[in-house]
């Protein structure tokens, strides 16, 4: 599958549970603030005020529960993905996704998740405020160029490093010790 390209792409994405620690509020709070598209994919306790939230906010749609094809879709249309945890996220399944996508995650420095980023330069860990969740977002929205370095980034380390045949080999290595140890 060819992986669109900036000028293919729009808008920002969050996808996650609808909760509190996962920094929902931060994402509707930047929705307020900005004239760019965003688009909140989930379920959850805070579902009613994502509803209220898009319906007086013309640039926030929300989309509800979706199946992985539909995730993935509007993961590859987003420019950037919005991840930000506040509690110390291990490393979400839709981070990798969205690197191999090649879509740009913006994160707060939180966990295995602003590893994942970081360590890669897929995208911004920035400081767990509002405000640097809006610049961090407009930021690699705007410039293509950096929105390209940080594509290609998430993609070559979704492909290698977070590869399923690379954790399987890890994981092996670690049984291959185990066994190895004497009894």
């Amino acid at each position: 599958m060819a992986i669109p390209g900036y000028g293919s792409r729009n808008g920002l994405l969050y996808v996650g549970r609808l909760v509190p620690e996962k920094g929902l509020d931060d994402v509707l709070l930047l929705a307020s603030m900005s004239d760019m598209a965003v688009s909140v994919v989930g379920g959850g306790v805070l579902r009613e005020r994502v509803e209220a939230a898009a319906a007086v906010l013309p640039n926030l749609t929300y989309h509800g529960l979706l199946d992985r094809a539909g995730v993935g879709a509007l993961i590859r249309k987003a420019r950037v993905v919005l991840m930000p945890s506040r509690w110390e996220e291990p490393g979400p399944l839709a981070a990798l996704e969205a690197m191999e996508a090649g879509t740009p995650v913006v994160a707060f420095p939180a966990g295995g998740l602003s590893e994942y980023i970081s360590d890669a330069g897929a995208g911004i860990v920035t400081q767990p405020t509002s405000d640097a969740l809006h610049e961090a977002a407009t930021q690699l929205h705007n410039d293509k160029q950096r929105w390209a370095r940080a594509s290609a980034a998430g993609r070559h380390a979704a492909a290698t490093r977070h590869s399923p045949s690379t954790y399987a080999e890890a994981i092996i290595a670690i049984y291959d010790h185990v066994q190895a140890l004497p009894k």
